[in-house]
């Protein structure tokens, strides 16, 4: 149980730690403990309600979990069938939609193990091969 509350923690702040100079940085062991152990407050209804109130940053957002059991925090729009893919230049994974012979850019995401260069060795350790993307 300890390891979904600490990748729920993960998944609901990003795995980000907030923002420096050169960008987002990665969350620390400490900082994922805290939100953990704010996590489980909320699953035991221990916080009062202008505390859950700061899960806004959820809105428009949607908890999801890959085939593999990843979980990911993605757009609304996103549904089942859509693609979670690494673009070249982009920091975060996206969710890209089937459509006729393209593709439609449904929004970005964050899925707990594929952050900060962790998607690509984990795509080619899976024998994805590297895709070119048509993307409207």
């Amino acid at each position: 149980m300890e390891e979904i509350i600490e990748s729920l923690a993960r998944t609901i702040i990003a795995g980000s730690g907030g923002t420096q100079s050169s960008g987002t940085k990665k969350a620390t062991p400490e900082h994922v403990k805290g939100v953990a152990a704010w996590f489980k407050a909320v699953l035991d209804h221990d916080l009062a309600a202008h505390e859950r109130a700061s899960l806004s940053h959820l809105v428009n957002r949607r908890l999801f979990k890959t085939r593999d059991g990843k979980l990911g925090l993605g757009p609304q729009a996103m549904r089942p069938g859509d693609s979670i893919t690494a673009l070249r230049g982009s920091d975060l994974p996206v969710i890209l939609r089937p459509y006729e012979q393209e593709f439609r850019f449904i929004g970005f995401s964050y899925v707990n193990g594929l952050m900060y260069g962790e998607t690509v060795p984990a795509l080619q350790a899976a024998g994805v091969e590297e895709r070119v993307f048509i993307v409207r």
